[in-house]
């Protein structure tokens, strides 16, 4: 059975293509764009070149580069116009080429270089089973790296938050008045607030009013959590002005979205919209 190798050096903007004959002579070389009307060179050219010398089968290898090689792989597998061919792609990782290129150490380093590099690893053989892309589970693995990534960004920002609060209200983090930091209640006494001082100069009667408007009448005793706001307002370190305003900010509560939360920072006022 007669086979091309056909290795491609795969990056964001285009694709290296070069195809290999199964005695190691380079049978073809050349670039198409990674995008459709490319892929769609790709496959025309490399099944060309395929009848041309009467190979009955082909073999596509492509350096692992993220989401840049993901279109490609699914689309030579696909392909009718290789389906004749008995297809077969393979995905290496960018240690399996690197590894086996250093057999090639007089060859520069260039696109070229690589597509040539991924089809003699083609030809030497020993491959492991061709991927197979399954919809379902590529949908779910994106979904499930996607939410990884944006429990990560809400932890990060949930720290950050944190910081900025112990510079604004020390006492606030370490005491826990309100069991939920990041509760309706605690966002209006330490987001909604502007400074401590407010806070301490306050009456408790008046602090209890707003826990139960903040609340909406959902705290059992609000008495004693504005007694021990009041507290923590106290017995939190005062920040010098230069400090204060870029910690500082206010964050109006209302109904509408999106929501918009004003920073302070020096004598400017900046607004970020949120959803």
């Amino acid at each position: 059975m007669s086979t091309l190798f056909v290795g491609i050096d795969v990056s964001k903007h285009d694709n290296e293509v070069l195809a290999m004959a199964h005695d190691g002579e380079e049978a073809a070389g050349f670039s198409v764009a990674n995008d459709l009307p490319g892929g769609e060179t790709l496959t025309s050219r490399v099944a060309q070149l395929a009848t041309s010398l009467h190979v009955n089968r082909l073999v596509f290898g492509i350096e692992a580069t993220g989401v840049y090689g993901w279109h490609l792989a699914h689309f030579l597998r696909q392909a009718p116009v290789l389906a004749s061919f008995q297809a077969e792609v393979y995905t290496f990782n960018p240690k399996v080429i690197k590894g086996f290129r250093e057999a090639y150490p007089e060859l520069p380093k260039t696109d070229r270089v690589d597509a040539r590099i991924i089809a003699a690893r083609l030809r030497f053989g020993r491959l492991p089973a061709p991927g197979v892309i399954d919809e379902r589970y590529e949908a779910l693995r994106r979904l499930t790296r996607t939410r990884f990534h944006l429990v990560q960004d809400l932890v990060r920002a949930k720290q950050r938050f944190l910081n900025a609060l112990f510079l604004k209200f020390s006492s606030f983090t370490l005491d826990k008045p309100l069991a939920r930091t990041f509760g309706t209640t605690a966002l209006a006494f330490t987001v909604d607030t502007e400074c401590t001082e407010a806070l301490a100069a306050t009456s408790v009667n008046e602090l209890a009013q707003r826990v139960e408007r903040y609340s909406r009448g959902r705290v059992e005793n609000p008495g004693a959590v504005a007694t021990a706001v009041h507290k923590a307002a106290r017995s939190s370190y005062r920040l010098p002005k230069a400090m204060a305003d870029p910690v500082t900010w206010n964050w109006p509560p209302t109904s509408a979205s999106p929501q918009k939360l004003e920073l302070r920072c020096g004598p400017r006022l900046m607004s970020l919209s949120t959803v």
